[in-house]
């Protein structure tokens, strides 16, 4: 008595698993694509904001905002401590996502230079 040879071919849970596991290799590529989407998009906000302060702080009037481009901006002018001639500058700078980016230096204050002349 030979038994008839079984048909090629998958069974239904051979099926089952192999799509559980393409389903799982899908589901890590969009992780990883959507991780990689927003490390570009904050990198690409930095780049901006840096190039944006670059310029504000070039020539930055005290207690000035505006915006550009989606990117709001706040400078704040304080004096330094210790009784120096030096004022510090905080620029604010909040991206388009709600990220801020924060730049604090200091200068030679304008408004001692203006009052002692």
């Amino acid at each position: 008595m030979n038994r008839p040879d079984r048909k090629a071919g998958f069974t239904l849970i051979e099926s089952i698993v192999a799509l559980a596991i393409a389903a799982a290799g899908f589901a890590s590529l969009y992780q990883l694509y959507a991780t990689t989407a927003n490390a570009e998009r904050a990198a690409t906000e930095t780049v901006y904001a840096t190039r944006l302060a670059e310029s504000l702080l070039a020539d930055a009037d005290p207690d000035a905002e505006g915006e550009v481009r989606g990117y709001a901006w706040v400078i704040a002018a304080a004096p330094s401590p210790g009784g120096t001639t030096l004022e510090t500058l905080t620029l604010t700078i909040t991206a388009p996502s709600g990220r801020e980016i924060r730049v604090v230096t200091e200068r030679a204050s304008a408004r001692r230079e203006t009052a002692s002349r």
